[in-house]
């Protein structure tokens, strides 16, 4: 049985052609508002990229992966570096590492005379967020003139423990005269590699860490991390893999806009694991910091960080070269009790305000000139007014190193060291 309509009708030419022309205008119905929306992304895209480029999205430079030494991190040697931070990349500098993988203007000579002044430290001393001319190793250096040479060795998240290793480096092949060493809030507990990872992220370098839990248990171990940045959400990694990582929009939204990264990440569940709390939702816990680290850490931590600071004493005795008048150190400031004094009490039952204390104690005792930094801060904040860091960021700014020099260059060993030795 045939139906009216249907059957050999349909296969004359004419129905056939028809057939093909509904079809095709059907598929270009459906294809071309897709093609349209995917062309106008990628168009998106790519003047997003360009515009990104002309700007200065955070690049720091590379991990030096193949390290000789593996208790002497750094970064590639002779590579230029941009930092910036925020959305609006409101803090950012340009830079460059020198023939030793630090941020330093001046390259190192192992076979040059003449004094010389070894500078340690974390981010604080690395200063990505400072020109170097305004950093404290900058300043050093300028004050000093070209007769005393000024050799910065420090990298972000760099603890006490490496802190340590550094100062027995410089002492090997430069042979420095002097030592300043920056102590900040997070250098006593982040010696341990468990408690550095805690934290959050992991090191991006292979510092090297203290193990055990008695003075005379205690040893070194280096822990080699992989040079490949941590990925905060699975988005971010899927980019890497597909060989994105490098483009300008990509490091924008991973270290420059990170809110937005998360938002992105949480609308299609793609968080990484370790980015939930414990009941599995993608928020973080309200956490009250000073001196940048936690403001209330368990007992055990805080009699595992204070080990950690007499070890550093007792093996920086064992350095050669360097005596205990030949070393200054520094120890940073509860910056924002000075702001607003009613903090005042708080801080100073925070971790870093017993850390503070302890070291400064334990420094004091053992004949080291230590530099009080927020007696420094205090006093300079009631003279002047001025902050010390960055609005969006607890680094020193370029006025708080300009503080922390003035205040170093008073101190004896360094003093001696322009002065040079007395006559006769």
């Amino acid at each position: 049985m045939r139906y009216k309509g249907c059957g050999p009708a349909l296969l004359r030419p004419g129905a056939r052609r028809h057939f093909r022309i509904d079809h095709l205008q059907r598929t270009k119905q459906i294809l071309f508002p897709i093609i349209t929306m995917g062309l106008t992304i990628l168009l998106i895209v790519v003047a997003l990229e360009l515009v990104l480029r002309l700007l200065p999205v955070n690049d720091p430079p590379p991990l030096a992966v193949e390290l000789e030494e593996p208790t002497f991190p750094h970064f590639v040697p002779n590579r230029d570096f941009v930092y910036s931070k925020g959305w609006d990349m409101g803090i950012n500098n340009r830079g460059r590492t020198n023939n030793y993988g630090f941020v330093n203007a001046r390259d190192y000579d192992a076979a040059e005379t003449g004094p010389l002044l070894a500078v340690i430290g974390d981010s604080f001393i690395e200063a990505f967020m400072v020109p170097f001319d305004q950093s404290v190793s900058g300043r050093l250096g300028r004050a000093m003139g070209n007769d005393v040479r000024v050799y910065s060795f420090a990298m972000s998240g760099a603890p006490l423990s490496q802190y340590l290793l550094w100062a027995r480096n410089a002492c090997e092949m430069f042979k420095p005269d002097a030592l300043y060493i920056s102590i900040v809030g997070n250098d006593f507990d982040e010696s341990f590699a468990e408690y550095k990872l805690a934290r959050g992220g992991g090191p991006l370098a292979p510092f090297t860490y203290f193990a055990g839990a008695r003075l005379d248990a205690f040893s070194y171990q280096t822990e080699r991390f992989s040079a490949t940045p941590a990925h905060p959400t699975r988005m971010h990694e899927l980019a890497s893999r597909m060989g994105l990582g490098r483009l300008a929009l990509t490091r924008y939204v991973r270290t420059n806009y990170p809110g937005l990264d998360r938002a992105l990440a949480e609308s299609i569940g793609a968080i990484m694991p370790g980015d939930r709390d414990e009941t599995g939702e993608g928020v973080a816990k309200t956490v009250e910091f000073v001196g940048n680290v936690e403001a209330s850490l368990p007992e055990r931590r805080i009699q595992l960080s204070e080990l950690a600071v007499r070890f550093f004493f007792r093996e920086l005795a064992k350095i050669p070269c360097v005596a205990p008048e030949t070393i200054v150190f520094s120890v940073d400031g509860m910056r924002q009790s000075i702001y607003d004094p009613a903090d005042e009490p708080a801080a100073r039952s925070s971790y870093f305000g017993k850390m503070r204390d302890y070291f400064l104690e334990q420094a004091t005792a053992q004949g080291y000139e230590v530099v009080d930094l927020h007696e420094v801060f205090r006093k300079d904040y009631a003279d002047h007014g001025k902050r010390f860091e960055f609005r969006t960021d607890g680094h020193w700014n370029g006025y708080g190193h300009g503080v922390v020099t003035e205040e170093l260059l008073r101190r004896e060993p360094i003093r001696r060291l322009i002065e040079g030795p007395p006559e006769g």
